[in-house]
């Protein structure tokens, strides 16, 4: 019997499907509606995105696969306190001319704070970090704490050049709520807002998803999409999101 085409490649799709499910892995169609970096490519080029403002850089991973899986080419300025990271993050900054970095933790003071610094580094924060992240995640138990400087994000972009349109992308580990209030003038003209949203927080003192939806509304920003994000895969309890907004001039 002759198969159309088109059921063809359904009965070859579901059977590589199969081979990878069966090694553990799971196999999705690449677009914006199922992955990160398809969804932020498009992002990027509907809004013309000037300007990458990145908060809680670490050693600026994100700004490196916006390079090299985006192809983006514009302005990224990126903030990171710890002074381990920051010093990575200024040598891979070094390999773009339009790419800053910045030691400083952003938030609605001025002044210093102590940090702790995490096993993993990535998740260090601000907050004490609760029991159940630990669990899900070894690296996120404190190493060590140090002081670090801190601004508001309106008073640090006022000491370097940025362009509009402004993509604002805040990983911060239950500081999101500080970070929000110390940007209200820059939230008055970015049009894209990327945050990790909690549905348990991970650490203490630290917003729940639904609080920053309602500030981040109060703005004109409207939840555009939510990514998978931190969870304990021994339960599959989901403790974090990534969440994309948008607002429309």
């Amino acid at each position: 019997m002759v198969r159309p085409l088109s059921n063809l490649r359904s009965f070859a799709t579901n059977i590589i499907k199969s081979f990878f499910q069966k090694m553990g892995l799971y196999l999705q169609y690449y677009n914006p509606s199922n992955s990160e970096t398809a969804l932020i490519s498009y992002l990027l080029n509907k809004y013309d995105i000037k300007t990458i403002i990145d908060i809680g850089a670490n050693e600026g991973q994100f700004a490196l696969k916006l390079i090299n899986n985006n192809n983006y080419n514009n302005k990224i300025i990126s903030f990171e306190p710890v002074s381990s990271a920051y010093q990575s993050l200024l040598k891979n900054s070094k390999i773009k001319q339009e790419w800053v970095a910045i030691n400083s933790a952003v938030g609605d003071i001025e002044g210093t704070l102590p940090i702790n610094v995490s096993l993993n580094s990535v998740s260090s924060s601000l907050r004490k970090v609760k029991s159940h992240t630990i669990e899900a995640e070894s690296g996120t138990a404190i190493l060590k704490t140090e002081t670090v400087p801190i601004n508001t994000l309106d008073n640090l972009l006022k000491q370097v050049k940025w362009e509009k349109d402004i993509w604002l992308k805040i990983d911060v580990q239950g500081f999101e709520r500080e970070v929000i209030r110390g940007a209200i003038e820059t939230l008055k003209i970015a049009r894209v807002v990327q945050i990790e949203l909690a549905v348990i927080p991970s650490y203490e003192q630290s917003p729940y998803l639904e609080e920053i939806i309602a500030e981040l509304r109060t703005f004109g920003f409207t939840l555009y999409s939510i990514m998978s994000g931190f969870r304990n895969y021994e339960t599959g309890q989901m403790f974090e999101v990534e969440g994309f907004f948008i607002r429309e001039i």
